[in-house]
């Protein structure tokens, strides 16, 4: 029988959750901080909110949230903004303690304008606000959603799509491949998967086995966002499980902004190079079938790269990164140093626009 999501035993806190939570922690601060620059409203939804604090005492995803929020008012001059945080959760003995602990703590969020706990399964609870919005003819603020189920259900790749739609809107999900994986073949799950993906393309990969259904089931949810318009750029961080090197789930960042992304992956790379919690022994990671291992894609691999991508062309440096960040496991810093020194070898011409003499950033135009 299925645990109910209130069962202690779901509320260990894990070495995975912990990394999890820690991406989460270390973006929002940045999107906060991007957004509200100029923007005059934001909102944080927290679609499987969970409890406001795990049994040893940690704090639950909405609790960081709102730290978030305090470390950008105390911290930086971004401040003219409203910042509205909506918990949503299903699991009544979850809703119970995460409405406590954020009653308990509300004073200590003065810069929060507006809290809610929403006892209500989160696909429900997301069509009703947009439909709502759309009944008055209206746009959400920018938001970022945490999207956080113990399972696959819950999570319709049609809401997933349509909170997308709406501007400056980005997800952070956890996709449960493991389950999906274990579950793909029944036919009291067809429905289920349906939901799941956005389509039956998933039937295609019932033949693949192990790893590889694992990587192919992965790869189709992020080829399904960025074929139907739902997000241009997606990025996956590999979670593994904490007492062996099997993946359990991957977290799927996807945004419509390269700025988002840029932050996003630079945060995932200085956390594990491999983008990847790879578990107590794992040290190598496979890249998906469109990227290289980075352990293979070293600098020089970079400037090659670049030379056959680009050829008798000009583009910016942002141009550079918008258009091949999704081919390479590289970040900023990568490319910065592998243009510089095509440049020394006199294969590349720099016009530098955004930066000093020796810089390299922005609006900078590379001559290839």
């Amino acid at each position: 029988m299925a645990l109910k999501d209130s069962d202690i035993k779901k509320w260990e806190y894990s070495e995975h959750a912990k990394v999890k939570h820690l991406l989460l922690r270390k973006y929002l601060p940045a999107w906060i901080t991007i957004l509200g620059s100029f923007k005059k409203r934001l909102c944080y939804f927290d679609g499987f909110a969970g409890r406001g604090e795990y049994p040893d005492g940690s704090l639950g995803s909405p609790i960081l949230a709102l730290n978030a929020m305090e470390e950008v008012y105390n911290n930086t001059k971004v401040r003219n903004f409203e910042f509205n945080c909506f918990f949503i959760e299903n699991d009544e003995d979850n809703y119970n303690n995460l409405k406590e602990i954020v009653e308990n703590l509300k004073s200590d969020y003065p810069s929060v304008n507006y809290i809610e706990c929403i006892h209500s399964d989160f696909d429900t609870k997301i069509n009703e606000i947009l439909d709502q919005l759309e009944k008055n003819n209206k746009r959400l603020a920018p938001s970022f959603f945490f999207i956080d189920p113990f399972g696959f259900t819950g999570v319709n790749f049609n809401t997933i799509r349509r909170i997308l739609s709406q501007p400056k809107t980005e997800i952070f999900l956890n996709f449960m491949v493991r389950d999906v994986n274990r579950f793909l073949g029944l036919s009291n799950q067809e429905g289920n998967m349906n939901i799941l993906f956005g389509n039956e393309k998933w039937k295609q990969l019932l033949d693949f086995k192990g790893k590889e259904r694992q990587i192919a089931l992965r790869d189709l949810y992020i080829d399904n966002l960025i074929d139907s318009g739902a997000a241009k750029y997606v990025w996956p961080f590999r979670i593994s499980e904490d007492n062996r090197c099997a993946t359990l789930y991957y977290l799927i960042y996807a945004t419509n902004h390269f700025r988002g992304l840029d932050a996003m992956k630079t945060i995932m790379y200085n956390q594990n190079e491999h983008f990847a919690y790879l578990g107590p022994n794992e040290h190598v990671y496979q890249m998906s079938k469109n990227q290289l291992k980075f352990i293979d894609f070293d600098k020089e691999n970079l400037k090659t790269y670049l030379l056959n991508t680009y050829n008798n062309v000009s583009k910016t440096y942002e141009q550079i990164k918008e258009e091949t960040y999704m081919e390479t496991p590289c970040i900023c810093k990568h490319y910065r140093a592998a243009l510089k020194e095509l440049e020394k070898e006199g294969k590349v011409k720099i016009t530098r626009v955004s930066s000093k003499k020796t810089g390299l950033k922005g609006e900078d135009i590379v001559h290839f």
